[in-house]
């Protein structure tokens, strides 16, 4: 089996470092995104406001799955910045999946939906 290859966006989420962590271990290559401007091997620069065009072809040509992990997960952030919060955690996050699954990657995208269900009494 050839070796996987994969993109981890959102590199520095709980998730992300976890999944880096076993993805490693089973001998994947592995490159995790992060907005931290510092340099770190493995690691690319990338914020997803700038969308799945900013990415370097390097990074896109030799990936076979992709982990969609990074969004805007802060609830002030979310209620200051709405629009802000859905460009970045739907726009730009679904602009990704569907731009590596037309070229034939496979893309895991990590989602967290709450649902409330509240019994009224008639």
């Amino acid at each position: 089996m050839d070796i996987q290859s994969a993109l981890v966006v959102g590199g520095d989420s709980l998730i992300a470092r976890a999944l880096r962590i076993e993805l490693l271990s089973a001998g994947w290559n592995v490159l995790s995104t992060t907005r931290r401007q510092e340099k770190r091997n493995g690691w690319l620069n990338f914020d997803l406001k700038h969308g799945f065009y900013s990415l370097p072809n390097a990074a896109v040509e030799k990936t076979n799955v992709v982990f969609i992990c990074g969004a805007v997960t802060g609830f002030e952030q979310c209620a200051n910045d709405p629009v802000g919060s859905r460009e970045i955690n739907v726009t730009r996050s679904l602009e990704i999946g569907r731009s590596f699954m037309q070229r034939g990657t496979r893309v895991v995208y990590l989602s967290v939906m709450l649902f409330l269900m509240v019994n009224v009494p008639d």
